[in-house]
Formats: C-alpha cells, structure tokens, sequence
C-alpha cells in the first residue's frame, strides 16, 4: 500500500512464517489456516478472506498461539497458552474456539 516500508511489500512471497510476518509490520499478518502472510487490517486481510478454523486460530492471533491442535499437546500446555485456546477432553486436543466451544465443531462433554 502506498507509503509502506519497502522491507515490508509483497507480505505472501516475502514473509514465509509467522514471526516473519508479524515482525514486518506495515499491516501484515499471517492467516493461520493458509499458512501465509497478507497485508491488512484488525479485521482481515485486504481483499482476501482468512478463514478461522478450531485446529488452526485466527488473523491476528500471537504466533505462539496459533495451530493450537498441533502445538499443545496436553490440557495445560492448551489452557496456558491463552489466544481463545482450550482443551477439549473427550477428544484429548486443544481447539481454538470462544465460550460456546471449539470453532466449528462440537467438543462433547
């Protein structure tokens, strides 16, 4: 966008994780569920749509909260990590969710 540093255009080809990405500045972020990097807003990227997923977060979330399925493998290690990360017992996971549960599907009690 127009007066961006030059260290910090073309986020996707440019910032290949995501405390590359997030350090950039600039308005760039990473899409968790994509797996790159893209310029935008507190709302979402800019002209592009990044999808929240229970296994993967959400735009904006913290680098080291994101992917939360596959980076905390135990209820501890999921409640402490905070970023809407909790522990689903009855299927042994930590899920990205809000206090109705995990995003998109049901954790059974």
């Amino acid at each position: 966008t127009w007066g961006m540093s030059c260290d910090a255009i073309n986020p996707t080809s440019n910032f290949p994780n995501c405390t590359a990405c997030s350090d950039s500045g600039g308005g760039n972020d990473w899409c968790p569920s994509e797996g790159k990097c893209f310029y935008g807003d507190n709302d979402g990227p800019l002209n592009h749509t990044c999808i929240a997923s229970d296994t993967n977060g959400t735009w904006g979330m913290s680098c080291d909260v994101i992917n939360p399925t596959s980076n905390f493998p135990n209820c501890t290690a999921c409640s402490d990590s905070g970023g809407g990360n909790d522990w689903c017992p009855s299927e042994g996971k930590c899920f990205y969710g809000d206090n109705d549960g995990p995003l998109n599907h049901t954790c059974i009690a």
